[in-house]
């Protein structure tokens, strides 16, 4: 019984200080996960006063596309720029633009 006692607190210590070896560990993980800048920007375009705009998400910075008409697109279009659209990448906003400017 005594032999039981000892061997249940050895394996319950060295538990404890595996615990306690990888907690710092994990939680430097989640911080850097957390800072970690997102590897391409996310926008937001949506229609405005017949034009559209991109928001970025994360600054909230807006760029008006003049040379762009809503009101000429077709309605399925206009009703996701007024929902607004999110877009991934320079490109593929400079490529859904290009679209709906064309």
């Amino acid at each position: 019984m005594k032999k039981m006692i000892i061997f249940t607190i050895i394996v319950v210590s060295v538990c404890l200080v595996i615990t306690l070896a990888l907690t710092p560990a994990l939680e430097g993980d989640k911080q850097a996960e957390n800072t970690m800048p997102a590897t391409e920007p996310v926008y937001i375009l949506k229609s405005e006063n017949d034009k559209i705009v991109v928001y970025d998400k994360y600054s909230g910075a807006s760029q008006i596309i003049e040379d762009s008409a809503v009101s000429v697109l077709p309605e399925s279009d206009r009703e996701q720029l007024e929902k607004g659209i999110k877009v991934v990448g320079e490109k593929n906003k400079r490529r859904l633009i290009e679209d709906f400017c064309s």
